[in-house]
């Protein structure tokens, strides 16, 4: 099966809380290696050497944080032919999916070689500092759910 790395910047652990559920929901579906990582512990290159790399971010004005662009920027310089990428991120009010909208598109016209497989996605926060609204974490189980199939069916 594909490794999987899921690299998330999360100020309040909402964002965080998503990637963890994620990851769960893909050694679920019998991915082999999933690794989570905190963006300020990340390495762009290391990650780009996962089949799958997943990338979730606060919404941040409209957009992912600026760490997240920074690391996407560095990822972007690597090899990414045959990599799979998605991504996620957390937004309040009527935000839905800015940030994510903004990484795919971001990504695609940095790196052509890199293949978004799966519309990303966005998960409702009741506030700033949170929690995640009710039955927002269950989305993840559908994201996987697409993902997988876009991965083993390309």
């Amino acid at each position: 099966m594909p490794t999987v790395s899921i690299v998330v910047e999360s100020k309040f652990g909402n964002t965080a809380k998503v990637a963890e559920a994620i990851a769960k929901s893909l050694m679920d579906s019998g991915f082999g290696e999933v690794k989570v990582s905190r963006i300020s512990e990340a390495d762009a290159g290391s990650s780009a050497q996962a089949d799958v790399i997943l990338i979730g971010s606060p919404n941040h004005v409209g957009g992912p944080t600026r760490t997240v662009k920074k690391f996407m920027k560095a990822m972007s310089k690597s090899d990414l032919s045959g990599k799979s990428m998605a991504f996620f991120d957390t937004y309040i009010g009527k935000d839905i999916g800015k940030a994510v909208r903004k990484m795919e598109s971001d990504m695609a016209s940095r790196n052509s070689r890199v293949r978004i497989v799966s519309p990303g996605l966005s998960l409702r926060v009741k506030s700033m500092k949170g929690p995640l609204d009710e039955g927002e974490i269950d989305k993840a189980d559908e994201f996987v759910r697409a993902l997988s199939a876009k991965i083993k069916n390309p």
